[in-house]
């Protein structure tokens, strides 16, 4: 049985920092961070819904593949 629809404002995850420039820390991610990201990624790359395809060697469990792909 499906819960309630997600609020932009509500968390989607915590992503972990490397610690190279300090301490590791999580920060938390919402789903509106994460529809402005894509939406500015695909304004940046010209992206045509209708016709472009977009294939990532990335695996999804690294950040850029979960994120960026």
């Amino acid at each position: 049985m499906p819960g309630a629809p997600a609020r932009s404002s509500d968390i989607a995850l915590i992503q972990y920092t490397s610690g190279s420039t300090g301490d590791p820390k999580g920060v938390v991610l919402t789903h509106a961070n994460f529809l402005a990201n894509i939406r500015s990624m695909g304004e940046a790359m010209y992206v045509d819904p209708s016709k472009d395809v977009f294939v990532s060697w990335l695996p999804i469990y690294h950040d850029l593949g979960l994120i960026g792909a």
